[in-house]
């Protein structure tokens, strides 16, 4: 469903919530069946946005404004990237933290990095304040880490990308938030994998690896753990999402290797010409 900034408080006190648009809602087609599924197990209302609530940012941005919305509305917000499965629904996130945030922590070169495309945060004083500020870092807009950069800074996280300012420069007062930080069973990654998944969270694929891989999974590799089961429409587009994602990493790798093969090419033309290179 499209969420909408609203001041009336649901009567459900938890939700969880992810983004979605452009080229991302075929991902979501198939991670919005993993999220139904755990929120309905859990008694989670479920909100997808797939409209930027400020068009002069980055659509990342919009879920900063989404998130401080819903915590107005609910008494707890689990928000997960559309680019993610939740593939066991035997844990609700919900009980296994009482703090004002939880979020994944992993390394970064070399330096612990938490991971915004999963958060589950409680409705605070300073989780409400977490996420006022984090918007008014209007200095990064056009960050590439956009609204995790903006929360990293807010909470004094270091950032492991060295060209980034320190934290420190910026005078803020230490906030006075409880935070959780997950292991990765909660974001599993192509970076940090974990045996057992609870989210598998394919940030930094390839776009349309993204999709082979979730297809894969929604396909055959959904775990035990999930009572989920596909309609026929679901397993329809799940394939035709595998096969789209397949034939366009093969037209890449195919043109991958025409390239290879033209340079090849080239360079040994070039070395028939040289004069060292011909026999009498």
């Amino acid at each position: 469903m499209q969420s909408d900034p609203l001041s009336q408080r649901t009567a459900n006190r938890k939700v969880l919530v992810t983004l979605a648009a452009g080229k991302y809602l075929q991902l979501l087609e198939m991670s919005r069946i993993t999220f139904i599924s755990y929120a309905k197990k859990w008694d989670y209302d479920f909100v997808e946005v797939t409209e930027s609530w400020d068009k002069s940012r980055p659509y990342a941005w919009t879920k900063l404004l989404v998130i401080r919305d819903l915590l107005d509305k609910y008494d707890f917000v689990f928000y997960v990237d559309s680019d993610a499965l939740i593939l066991r629904d035997d844990i609700d996130i919900a009980t296994i933290h009482h703090t004002d945030l939880a979020w994944p922590v992993g390394p970064v070169n070399g330096r612990l990095c938490p991971s915004a495309g999963v958060m589950a945060i409680r409705s605070s004083e300073f989780s409400k304040m977490l996420f006022d500020l984090a918007y008014r870092q209007t200095d990064l807009i056009y960050n590439g880490w956009w609204e995790q950069a903006a929360l990293m800074r807010i909470l004094q996280y270091e950032d492991p990308r060295d060209h980034e300012k320190h934290w420190s420069e910026f005078n803020l007062d230490k906030l006075q938030i409880e935070i959780t930080e997950l292991d990765s069973s909660w974001n599993s990654t192509i970076q940090e994998f974990a045996g057992d998944p609870i989210i598998r969270h394919f940030a930094g694929d390839p776009f349309h690896l993204k999709l082979l891989l979730m297809a894969e999974y929604i396909l055959a590799r959904i775990s035990p753990h999930m009572s989920t089961k596909l309609t026929d429409k679901e397993r329809l587009n799940a394939n035709t999402h595998y096969l789209n994602g397949r034939n366009e990493i093969f037209k890449l790798q195919v043109t991958w290797q025409d390239k290879v093969r033209s340079a090849m090419r080239r360079a040994w033309s070039k070395i028939g010409k040289t004069a060292r290179y011909k026999y009498k």
